[in-house]
């Protein structure tokens, strides 16, 4: 919990107290950011099934879309045939976002437009 602690939230996020808008269940506020790691991120993660969140790792970790017998480990392959499907498309590139840096969401937009 306290390592997706510093994914879930952008740095800033604890630079700048923001922890302190939050409230508890009940409304009270937290003490401290030792007080928000334990009841917040703590508290979530272990109400949590582990097989469920090491099930979310291991689909993380093999979510390369061109992992198949059809693009056989060709990204650029597999960026072509999403760039054939006939749906609109929007690829979000946040600043601070730690799960999904800007630089990747360029690479991966670079690909699909590579093609239209």
């Amino acid at each position: 919990a306290r390592v997706y602690a510093g994914w879930g939230f952008t740095q800033n996020f604890y630079k700048k107290q923001l922890w302190r808008e939050l409230k508890k269940d009940g409304g009270v506020p937290f003490e401290s950011q030792e007080d928000f790691l334990v009841n917040f991120w703590e508290a979530f993660f272990l109400q949590r099934d582990p097989r469920n969140l090491l099930a979310l790792i291991w689909t993380w970790q093999q979510g390369d879309i061109s992992n198949n017998s059809q693009f056989e480990l060709q990204l650029d392959r597999a960026y072509a045939n999403i760039a054939i499907l006939p749906v609109p498309m929007c690829i979000l590139a946040p600043e601070n976002d730690l799960y999904f840096p800007k630089e990747d969401n360029f690479e991966e937009a670079t690909g699909i437009t590579r093609h239209y």
